[in-house]
């Protein structure tokens, strides 16, 4: 029953409630909301015990034990999601301290409680930390990081049919911070540069591309051409000169008006780009072809400078 402020205060002290216990009650209503709000950051709660982001999941209106977020967390694929059903279930209020909080309690009680379960938090987590390699110029741990997500994805797929990077952008857009499209280009990126100084990476390259290509196979058509080129590249870099060649015939063969893949095609025989199969005659035919088929001035242009430096260049 709610209590007047002129009644008097059911402590029995004999004063008025708002010169007594009132003012005690806000203070404490006070600081639990004080130290609610101060919960926001995955490092405050990773500090927590279990039982303490339990209490105050509880204290939230959330009917959690571990039992029950163990049994929860198996219907989901993503930490929002089940925020999403509990605020259906429980009405909760969600303000900014609230979610602060329950969004890293949620993805900390799925690690410690459920380490077996992958979340898409969990694969964004570890491709933000990629990310910071790679702004460091660390191609081989951002690539040792992101081989990691790579292996994991399909497992979070699971048996949904996408078939396309982009059609996965669809689902995980609202949770993520970084589109898996452009996570996928920046990572074969990486791997490009981490296999200069590892020949380790030559393989994981391949294996990423070729794994990309069979997976994704109706993604948009530039991610197509530059995972087919990684692939192809790979091959060269392995020696493996006819097989690169099949790749990359089968693709324009499929592409025929695609200048740009005769381009790079010919760079990895191009002797004036330090290629690892020099053929100077395979390069200028490639090079000629692209001139053929651009379909605009910028992509002849840049074929025909290409090919004016490799016929002008002096012998060795």
């Amino acid at each position: 029953m709610k209590i007047g402020r002129n009644e008097p205060c059911p402590c029995g002290s004999g004063k008025k409630y708002k010169k007594c216990c009132l003012n005690n009650q806000i203070v404490v209503q006070e600081v639990k909301t004080q130290t609610t709000s101060k919960m926001r950051t995955v490092e405050d709660v990773e500090q927590m015990e279990t039982e303490t982001i339990i209490k105050l999941l509880q204290e939230f209106g959330l009917p959690v034990s571990k039992d029950f977020f163990i049994s929860e967390i198996e219907d989901f694929s993503s930490v929002k999601e089940i925020l999403q059903l509990w605020n259906e279930d429980h009405y909760l209020d969600i303000s900014n301290s609230i979610i602060g909080f329950i969004l890293p309690a949620i993805k900390e009680l799925a690690k410690r409680l459920a380490p077996d379960y992958l979340l898409l938090e969990h694969l964004e987590d570890w491709i933000n930390e990629g990310y910071i390699f790679a702004e460091a110029n660390d191609n081989t741990h951002a690539s040792f990081v992101w081989w990691k997500v790579w292996k994991y994805l399909p497992e979070w797929i699971g048996d949904r049919t996408i078939t396309s990077i982009g059609e996965l952008d669809k689902i995980t857009s609202s949770s993520m911070s970084n589109s898996f499209s452009n996570w996928v280009k920046d990572f074969e990126l990486q791997l490009a540069g981490a296999r200069i100084s590892d020949g380790l990476f030559i393989h994981i390259r391949l294996i990423y591309s070729e794994e990309f290509l069979e997976l994704f196979p109706d993604s948009d058509e530039t991610i197509i051409a530059n995972m087919t080129l990684a692939k192809g590249e790979s091959l060269i870099d392995l020696g493996k000169i006819n097989e690169a060649d099949d790749v990359f015939r089968e693709y324009v063969n499929n592409h025929p008006n695609n200048s740009w893949t005769y381009i790079h095609w010919g760079d990895l025989y191009n002797p004036e780009l330090r290629s690892k199969a020099v053929d100077k005659d395979r390069a200028i035919t490639l090079y000629r072809d692209a001139i053929r088929l651009a379909t605009n001035a910028m992509d002849r242009d840049v074929a025909a400078k290409r090919l004016y430096v490799l016929e002008s260049a002096v012998p060795s």
